[in-house]
């Protein structure tokens, strides 16, 4: 589920802007995630025991 349109909402709920990072989890494991909080975008996870 893209999060980018509740964002604003949940800031205004919580009363200030807080860190996030975006993650692609599945049931399978996680394909993907971001590394860095300076750019958008997220790093795919080639290395399956990464996450154990």
């Amino acid at each position: 589920m893209n999060f980018e349109p509740y964002k604003h909402r949940l800031f205004e709920s919580i009363g200030k802007k807080i860190d996030t990072i975006e993650t692609f989890p599945a049931s399978e494991g996680f394909f993907a995630f971001q590394d860095t909080r300076e750019e958008e975008g997220l790093l795919l996870n080639t290395n399956k025991w990464y996450f154990l």
